[in-house]
């Protein structure tokens, strides 16, 4: 299955479970959902990054004692500060992406993601404001949140096999763009599409001074 087929196999369960609610709406929780699971690929891949270092003889972090090393390994490991200096948000144990889906199936999940959610700004004061919460007010079927993070679980952030491609920012474009051209105007939806977006900016050059742009949303 190609990256394509990929994205386009996620975005089809995902509508699929979508019933009564308009995209306009139930983009905002998919792409919330997204965010969490590539926020906890990244934190638990971060770890992995640690326990390298502390055993790379060329890190500032290097123990050379094998014993003492995997003594303070956990230390290490839950440790924000060796987060945030890579800029990794810091993810509380409860509110991992895996951790969540073992609960999808228990009463109240939605009002348990919304306090997941904040508890995750208020770890990262970055994030304050910005994610969605209003899990609970959401018209879906039971299950159905359960079943749409059981979808994104299929999606894998991992950097060792994606390099510095942002897959991330990926497969949040697909969807955003899926979501726009099935609405359309009738919801306000304009959608302009990653390659014309590049042309126009290679046409400008802007290298320097300022662009005035009053058509600007």
């Amino acid at each position: 299955m190609t990256n394509q087929e990929f994205k386009d196999t996620l975005w089809e369960a995902a509508n699929a479970l979508r019933g009564s609610v308009s995209a306009a709406e139930y983009k905002y929780p998919v792409l919330g959902l997204i965010f969490l699971k590539y926020v906890s690929d990244l934190f638990e891949a971060q770890a992995d990054v640690i326990r390298q270092r502390l055993a790379d003889p060329k890190s500032n972090l290097y123990i050379e004692d094998e014993e003492i090393r995997e003594k303070n390994e956990d230390s290490f490991i839950n440790d924000k500060i060796f987060y945030e200096a890579d800029n990794i948000f810091w993810v509380p144990e409860d509110v991992r992406f895996e951790a969540l889906l073992a609960k999808a199936a228990n009463a109240g999940f939605s009002q348990k993601l919304d306090k997941a959610m904040a508890a995750l700004e208020a770890e990262n004061p970055s994030l304050k404001g910005v994610l969605y919460r209003d899990f609970g007010r959401l018209e879906l079927e039971e299950g159905k949140l359960g079943d749409l993070m059981g979808i994104i679980a299929k999606i894998d952030f991992d950097p060792a096999q994606h390099g510095s491609r942002d897959i991330f920012g990926e497969v949040y474009e697909y969807f955003l763009g899926q979501f726009a051209r099935q609405e359309g105007a009738r919801a306000g939806e304009f959608y302009t599409p990653k390659s014309v977006v590049n042309l126009l900016v290679e046409i400008l050059a802007p290298f320097r001074g300022t662009i005035y742009d009053p058509a600007c949303g």
